[in-house]
């Protein structure tokens, strides 16, 4: 348990504690913050944009849309839950997921994987989104 309520407000032990690159947990951190360059984020911006997700094609792109709600995202999420024989509903917002997959119980032979996952998901559909915007 935390000591105080700053810490139960942010997940942010599940991201700077894990054993993965630092490049990676700075990206978590950056995608929990909803600070990545995101279309809304440019548009926020003042930056012209037709704002659509380029993955799915159908909403417009926001941190949560294109790390939680998109078809791509999705079959990502799912997948990784399928591993472990887990069901979950989606989370609305990123903070959300993080805490959700943080207080689900495992074995402790697979605590450390198990709290790499939601960054490694995000690392994953990072990597499919560059794919997407080269082709």
């Amino acid at each position: 348990m935390a000591r105080n309520g700053i810490t139960d407000l942010w997940p942010w032990k599940l991201i700077w504690r894990t054993r993965l690159p630092l490049k990676v947990i700075c990206f978590s951190w950056t995608a929990l913050y909803e600070a990545c360059l995101t279309q809304e984020n440019l548009v926020k911006k003042n930056f012209q944009l037709v704002n659509r997700c380029y993955m799915c094609q159908r909403d417009a792109e926001t941190n949560n849309q294109l790390f939680l709600h998109c078809r791509v995202a999705a079959d990502i999420w799912s997948m990784f839950c399928s591993v472990f024989g887990i069901s979950r509903v989606m989370p609305y917002n990123m903070k959300e997921a993080f805490q959700s997959w943080a207080s689900c119980k495992v074995d402790k032979t697979i605590k450390n994987i198990w709290r790499m996952i939601p960054a490694s998901s995000m690392l994953l559909l990072l990597v499919i989104f560059c794919i997407f915007l080269m082709t």
